[in-house]
Parts: structure tokens; sequence; C-alpha cells
């Protein structure tokens, strides 16, 4: 893989890439910045066909833009003219580092980034196209082992179900359906995992099982970080886990096109 990736060619699709990707204006707001390394397998014909985040910038909002940046060259890829991979491949891996540090313009050791003319130029406004209802129980990542989950009272899975509640609003108001992806019919399910702290803060979250389509794993990305900077969730209640200081979540996002005739689609 790495050595495909330093070839011409290769040079050819991340100077490609690089026509889809910008620096988020929620990220320059906060001043995150990082790098993130995606690993995209080819066809023959020089096509994504996958793509996944290889090793995340610690934002998922970055990793988001990142891999949803694949899913847009993967979509022009469909409407250009293919060019084979070098050497007669069927295949290929390649590495593709995006550095949101050179991107937003600042130095790694210097002062955080601050919104520039970067816009939001990816995804249109939000409908409601991408369902959470499925979100899972809640699971101590560290500190009270999760042993003792198969006994909850009635009153701690009472508190369990109104906090899946409240982040499955949250992070269902976050959502957007990237434009992109309906005109081309995408659809699948994106498993996320998260983990938070107590004061509901997402201290890590990544792609653990792909809708297919590395535009709609992206926006999944997008819509969560979102969730936490737009649509503040709620902080875990004293009694809830008192001894764990992280919690993990896994969240399905089930993306579902709507039909021309469904009003919805015309939001």
């Amino acid at each position: 893989m790495v050595e495909f990736s330093n070839t011409e060619y290769a040079q050819d699709i991340v100077a490609d890439f690089s026509d889809y990707i910008s620096y988020p204006e929620e990220a320059a707001k906060s001043g995150e910045a990082g790098k993130v390394m995606l690993c995209l397998h080819l066809d023959r014909h020089g096509r994504i066909t996958e793509a996944y985040v290889m090793t995340g910038s610690g934002h998922p909002i970055l990793d988001g833009y990142a891999l949803a940046g694949a899913g847009f060259l993967q979509l022009q890829q469909k409407n250009s003219s293919s060019l084979s991979l070098p050497g007669h491949r069927q295949e290929a891996w390649m590495a593709l580092p995006v550095d949101f540090n050179k991107i937003a313009g600042v130095k790694e050791s210097g002062p955080p980034p601050t919104p520039g003319d970067c816009v939001n130029r990816l995804f249109g406004r939000h409908i409601d196209a991408a369902d959470t209802e499925n979100l899972t129980a809640a699971k101590p990542a560290s500190g009270a082992p999760a042993s003792g989950q198969g006994s909850l009272s009635d009153d701690l899975r009472q508190q369990n179900h109104q906090i899946l509640r409240q982040y499955h609003q949250s992070i269902a108001n976050a959502m957007v359906y990237p434009k992109a992806a309906q005109r081309d019919n995408q659809s699948g399910t994106t498993q996320l995992c998260m983990v938070i702290d107590r004061q509901a803060h997402i201290l890590d979250a990544a792609v653990i099982g792909s809708s297919g389509f590395p535009l709609l794993d992206g926006a999944a990305l997008i819509g969560l970080a979102r969730a936490e900077f737009k649509f503040k969730m709620p902080a875990l209640p004293d009694q809830f886990f008192p001894e764990a200081k992280t919690m993990l979540f896994v969240i399905p996002i089930n993306w579902r096109p709507f039909s021309d005739s469904d009003p919805k689609s015309r939001q």
C-alpha cells in the first residue's frame, strides 16, 4: 500500500481529492486541527470502492470531512473517464493523508485556527432522513465494570431510556443527508461508536460498521460532532453508573433516501 501511495498515479488521486476537502467552520471556531490518514481501495479502473479512517485526528468532525471528501471523489469518478491502474493491477490499496493543519493555514505548533472563508459547502439543508432510534444501551467504558448491567434496577433502566432518548434527539437533529448521496440513491447503515465523559463531551468516535458509502459514513461522523457543537447533549446523572468516568455508546445511523413523491424529500 505504501509503495503505491508514493506513485505518480496516486499523487494524481491526491490532487483530485483536494478539490473535495475543506476545513469545517465548526472546527475552526473551536480550534480543532490535526491529521487524518485515510485508506482507499481502488478497482482496476482506479475508482474508489472502499474508504475508511486508518488513523484519526482525534476530532470526529475532521475525520468525517476527510471521509466525506473521499465519498465526493468517488461520485466524481463515476462521471469521468477512468484511468486503469499502472502495471495491469486489478486492485490497489493506498494511504491518503489529510492534513487539516495545512488546510487551515496554521502550523502544528502555532496558535489554533480561526474561522476564515471556509464555508460548509459540502452539505445541504437538514432533512429528517437519518434514523437513530435504535441507539443501544450505555455501557461503562472505564471505571465501573459492565457486569452489573443485566440486573439494572427499574429506576436505572428508566434513566437509561431517558438518556438514550435525549441523545437520540440531539444526534438526529444534527444529522444531514448529503444531497449528492440522495441524488445517487445511496442508502445503508453506518454503525458509530462514541465514548463520552460524564459531561457528555465526545472523547472518541469511530465508524465500526460501514454503510458501504464513504460519503454517508463521513456524514454520520460529522453529524455526531455537530450534535456536541450545536445540540448540547445532557450530562450523565450522578446516580447513573456513578463509578464510571466514561461511557460507550453504539449508534446505528440508518440512511434512507426519500422518493420524489415524499414531501420530506423537498425540504
